[in-house]
């Protein structure tokens, strides 16, 4: 607790606030601990600290919105085309990409 301009009745406070509700990574825990005293004081509250943790979960977030979207999509491309077009189209895709084709 490095905030001179709080009482010791304050950062105990704080101190007790802050084990009730202390959670997460080390980072995560002293941002909370600087929060705390922040708003006590009235200052205005530090930028949140992203961990790796969060960023990985963020990435995870991204990926099934992601898969969500295009499950959504080919949902609709059956619902719309018919399964055998798809089929079809996939089946050019795949040989494209596999160079069965010869360019023109």
């Amino acid at each position: 607790m490095g905030n001179p301009r709080m009482t010791e009745d304050e950062k105990s406070r704080v101190e007790d606030f802050a084990e009730a509700i202390l959670h997460g990574d080390e980072q995560h825990r002293a941002w909370l601990l600087e929060a705390a005293e922040a708003f006590n004081t009235g200052e205005p509250l530090p930028e949140p600290k992203t961990t790796a943790t969060q960023v990985r979960i963020n990435e995870l977030k991204d990926t099934l919105e992601e898969y969500g979207r295009h499950k959504e999509s080919c949902i609709d491309d059956i619902c719309n085309c018919g399964w055998q077009e798809i089929i079809g189209r996939e089946l050019t895709r795949e040989g494209e990409e596999l160079g069965l084709y010869g360019e023109d």
